[in-house]
């Protein structure tokens, strides 16, 4: 085989095409610095991609590499794009997203019941001591709850809607192009789990917030930061359980490298 061939092809078409590199890359879902690789003969694609970019320049697989196959057929297997991916539901979000249903449908009366029997003017801010400290209008009793509500709705979405991206408790890119299969299947449920439980460590915090200005009482400020440093742990947990999975998958696949590649073929 002739990288020379094969890289020249590439940065033709992407010239051709009037693309930069990382244009082509995100047509790819890989990352520019591999499309330089590519056209350097640093690396070479994988056959998913490789019919990609052959694709792209409306030849065959074998005409973009100049007439030899690098990969057999089989090895190119499914050549459609990879699908879209989601949080990956299971019972430990299940869980997690009662509870803030409750949680918020609990803060929402709370507050519609303490509405009408309390002066206009009441408490809306805690200092150190968790004392009333700052006072505003009453209608701050539903802020709370209502921004429970929102980032509850944003959950469910998050783990129901397929969507190329996502928020990210475990790692900020692209998911496919680290783990497949069993190893994704895992990170993407440790991920849905993760922000699940820390949006109800959220809403607990929201609550215990709402229930003291509702009976003009203190913050338990102790408690508060129990909640809060709840939610850090549970980010922290997270992240070192995606590093794991991760380091695992490359461990057991080092024929894969995590070069940047879209392996996940699903």
């Amino acid at each position: 085989m002739d990288k020379q061939v094969l890289q020249n092809n590439i940065r033709k078409l992407r010239e051709e095409k009037g693309w930069t590199q990382a244009e082509l890359g995100t047509k790819l879902f890989v990352s520019d610095k591999l499309i330089s690789k590519w056209e350097r003969g640093e690396s070479l694609p994988d056959p998913d991609n490789l019919v990609k970019l052959a694709s792209l320049a409306g030849k065959s697989a074998g005409e973009f590499i100049g007439g030899e196959r690098i990969y057999s057929d089989e090895d190119c297997g499914d050549t459609t794009p990879p699908k879209r991916r989601r949080l990956k539901y299971n019972v430990v979000s299940l869980i997690a997203d009662i509870g803030i249903a409750a949680l918020i449908t609990a803060m929402f009366v709370l507050a519609a019941e303490a509405y009408s029997d309390l002066p206009d003017i009441i408490g809306i801010h805690f200092n150190i001591n968790g004392e009333a400290d700052g006072f505003g209008n009453k209608g701050f009793l539903f802020l709370l709850p209502g921004l429970g509500a929102f980032f509850g709705l944003l959950a469910l979405v998050l783990n129901l809607v397929k969507a190329r991206w996502s928020i990210n408790l475990v790692v900020p890119v692209f998911l496919d192009t680290l783990v497949k299969g069993k190893a994704l299947d895992k990170l993407l449920a440790i991920m849905s789990a993760a922000v699940n439980i820390a949006l109800l460590l959220m809403n607990a915090m929201f609550f215990q917030a709402t229930y003291a200005m509702a009976n003009s009482q203190s913050l338990a400020i102790g408690v508060y930061l129990g909640w809060l440093g709840g939610i850090v742990v549970t980010v922290v947990v997270s992240v070192l359980a995606g590093w794991y999975f991760v380091e695992k998958y490359k461990a057991e696949n080092p024929e894969k490298p995590n070069d940047g590649a879209d392996h996940s073929g699903e």
